[in-house]
């Protein structure tokens, strides 16, 4: 296995806690006309004015014994060879060989031996990296060994296979680590380094013939952002916002191309014949002209999978007709998508639904995107309020959200993540979904306990969460259970005044940290239903919040960050807020000394790995808190819609096992065979960290936790029935009013009195 060390400043860590639909962009398509903009239409639904042609996104099955491997066979990539035919790669992971399955025109693939990588790479029980067409004709690949030194094979006749030999890659070892690999016409062999260099070696003795000049290269892989024809070679630009083309024989820059609306390019980047080039990232694919004056958009990646959070292009291929196959990686699947322009297909589709959330959800954004590939006539316009102009604060996109839903206005379906959904549900404002919810949940095809916390009395639904988290606390029994509620964490304190609960890591706690930490944790005790604030309530939260503080020497003011000025740590926390704004659990350093714990929050598989091993190797406990869920991605449907079957139909969709099995990171899933599915991952990693904590040094080796140890978290899981619905204003308010108590300004009685004064007043608009 591989292992990951990271080593981390705890102050940083404390403080945070793309079947169809791709378009071809015109003029034309930039008037916006859809079936509602149009009401003459032919019997196809288009208008007689709709825009026509585009590329639609075809999918290629894959090979039958990647499916009946699941998942043990893997793509590697997809390429054509010299004779043009299109080959995918995949390996077998178990037996460690490897097959070229050749695309065939009526779509299956024939099977043809790849000994030239099984009898190379195979038997050197190498980590394969990279498998690419050479510019000379040649097949090469690239993997590393045990001492992580990368090696280049190639082959001429699909058969056999040498060795390139390159002294430096032979002696770089770990201090120069290459990133990239090309071969060009002349058989000369390009190399990038992680170091920002970029070099030619020749191809008959390995010498280095010149260096260039390349942008960023702090990733193991820039070969996507690599690119050879001829003598000229692509790479990326100094300011990695754009890229360069340099003439391999003079070593000149001859051409250059820049994305402004970038701050630096990720995607794959190839040429596209002498004076053009063709660029695939999330926007789609754009063809560029030379001097990258002229950028072109040729499929529209907010109706294709490039577009799609989760999904990562492995293989960008031009066809045989101007069309193109993109071998994209989806979690832990593959997938093969045929690109083909359609003349009889609407520009933009003749369906438009709209959805507004506060802020972008990856969970939404990738239902949007799949199920626009499966419903080619529709179009789903996704925005939020941090992408729009003229509202400073959580509470004033509110208002003026409240405004427009009142008026029988507002998006189709609302993503309800911090927002007042209680109020929504009370004026109106809402869809019950129990029609399509319910028999999803008797079937039992969704999880009872997420579900049922979210029916009334009368069994009716207006808003579901399409994942969940859960909150923990790990660490020793006794300090758990302490910090479970306001009166038993006040108590433990006053009964170990000598014993800090949690470790802080090398810096102090502030009192907001604890505030955020212990309102998330006895949210339903302090704010009860939301509808008024009880003044005494919140006094024994400040109260509690100032003993634990003092306890653990906490600051009102964030200590420094070393080695940074003021000003530059203002502006790291400036652009950071939103994002901690957003945690609700975080807050110790690891808790591998007696009588402390820690809180997290575990959005997946991947997130046990640390607590687990805390637990087995210092015989700690994990326990959930209070029986409480965080819910995301929560969808509702508006009363108001004019697409209401459309609305409850995308949501079955968002919540259905095919949407649901991918592993995002930022949640569980509520379809309960998804979250079986999740309990039979095995994560091929193991995790290493160091940490000071008082002064001493310490390391933490985290295997990835046992199929028995994620099954008894899954098992949890499916016990907690108390969502924790945080309305964000709410807690902005009683967070900011808190902070002139925790100053030692006010009192804790005058703090309370303002913070429900603030807060029953915006509760009562």
């Amino acid at each position: 296995m591989k292992k990951k060390w990271i080593s981390i400043i705890m102050v940083i860590a404390l403080i945070a806690g793309m079947a169809a639909g791709c378009g071809k962009k015109s003029e034309e398509s930039k008037s916006g006309v859809t079936a509602k903009d149009n009401p003459t239409q032919d019997q196809s639904g288009q208008s007689e004015n709709t825009p026509m042609g585009r590329y639609v996104e075809q999918t290629v099955a894959l090979p039958e014994q990647m499916k009946e491997m699941n998942g043990d066979i893997t793509g590697i990539a997809l390429l054509r060879d010299e004779q043009g035919r299109k080959i995918l790669y995949t390996l077998n992971i178990l037996s460690g060989t490897y097959t070229g399955n050749i695309l065939q025109e009526d779509g299956t693939w024939v099977q043809e031996d790849a000994s030239w990588l099984t009898d190379s790479v195979g038997k050197a029980k190498g980590s394969i990296r990279r498998i690419e067409k050479g510019d000379d004709g040649s097949l090469f690949a690239v993997y590393y060994d045990d001492d992580y030194t990368h090696h280049i094979v190639k082959t001429m006749d699909g058969r056999t296979a040498e060795e390139v030999n390159i002294p430096d890659l032979a002696s770089g070892g770990k201090d120069r680590v290459s990133c990239g690999w090309k071969i060009m016409e002349s058989g000369d062999v390009l190399i990038a380094y992680m170091s920002n260099e970029l070099v030619l070696y020749s191809g008959t003795d390995g010498s280095e013939i010149r260096k260039f000049e390349q942008g960023r290269a702090d990733v193991d892989d820039v070969n996507d952002l690599l690119d050879v024809e001829g003598n000229r070679i692509l790479t990326l630009n100094e300011d990695s916002n754009g890229f360069v083309v340099y003439d391999a024989d003079t070593g000149k820059q001859v051409d250059m191309i820049v994305l402004e609306e970038k701050d630096y390019v990720e995607g794959i980047m190839r040429f596209s014949g002498l004076d053009a080039y063709l660029y695939l990232d999330s926007v789609g694919l754009r063809h560029m002209q030379a001097g990258g004056t002229i950028q072109e958009t040729v499929i529209d990646g907010s109706l294709c999978s490039a577009g799609i959070p989760g999904i990562r292009g492995v293989s960008f291929l031009v066809g045989d007709n101007e069309d193109y196959y993109v071998l994209y990686s989806d979690d832990h699947d593959m997938q093969v998508a045929h690109y083909v322009y359609d003349a009889n297909v609407a520009t933009v589709p003749s369906v438009k639904m709209t959805i507004f959330g506060l802020e972008t959800s990856d969970v939404i954004a990738r239902a949007v995107g799949k199920y626009q590939i499966a419903n080619p006539d529709v179009q789903i316009v996704y925005t939020t309020a941090e992408a729009e102009e003229g509202a400073s604060t959580t509470a004033d996109y509110i208002r003026a959200l409240n405004t427009e839903l009142l008026s029988g206005k507002g998006a189709d379906l609302l993503v309800l993540d911090g927002l007042p959904v209680d109020s929504y549900i009370e004026k109106g404002v809402l869809t019950d979904l129990s029609d399509i919810l319910k028999p999803m949940l008797d079937s039992g095809e969704l999880l009872e306990n997420i579900m049922n916390s979210y029916a009334d009395q009368e069994g009716r639904m207006y808003g579901i969460p399409a994942r969940f988290s859960v909150p923990i606390l790990y660490g020793d029994g006794d300090v758990v259970k302490a910090i479970s509620g306001l009166d038993t964490l006040q108590q433990y304190v006053q009964e170990n005044p000598d014993s800090p609960f949690m470790l802080a890591g090398g810096k102090t706690f502030t009192y907001d940290e604890l505030a955020k930490l212990l309102l998330s944790i006895n949210y339903e005790e302090i704010v009860g239903d939301g509808s008024k604030l009880n003044k005494e309530s919140v006094v024994k939260f400040l109260n509690t919040v100032q003993i634990a503080g003092n306890a653990l020497g906490a600051t009102v003011e964030t200590e420094p960050l070393p080695p940074l000025t003021d000003e530059e740590l203002k502006e790291w926390l400036a652009s950071a807020a939103p994002y901690w704004a957003k945690m609700n659990f975080y807050m110790g350093a690891y808790p591998v000394r007696d009588h402390v714990a820690a809180a997290d929050e575990m959005k997946g598989i991947d997130d046990l790995c640390y607590p687990t091993s805390i637990v087995s190797e210092y015989d700690k406990m994990i326990s959930t808190v209070n029986g409480l869920f965080i819910p995301s991605g929560m969808i509702g449907v508006n009363s108001a819609s004019g697409q209401s079957d459309m609305a409850k139909d995308f949501v079955k969709f968002l919540l259905s096992e095919e949407e649901q099995n991918t592993d995002l990171g930022n949640g569980f899933p509520v379809n309960a065979k998804s979250l079986d599915n999740w309990c039979g991952k095995v994560l091929d990693y193991s995790l290493g960290m160091s940490m000071n904590i008082d002064g001493e040094e310490i390391k933490i080796d985290a295997e990835p936790p046992t199929r028995e140890e994620i099954t008894q978290f899954i098992d949890m899981a499916r016990e907690l029935r108390i969502p924790l619905n945080i309305d964000r204003v709410f807690k902005e308010m009683i967070l900011d009013e808190a902070k002139a108590f925790f100053a030692g300004s006010v009192t804790a009685e005058k703090a309370a009195d303002a913070i429900c004064t603030k807060a029953n007043t915006y509760r009562a608009e």
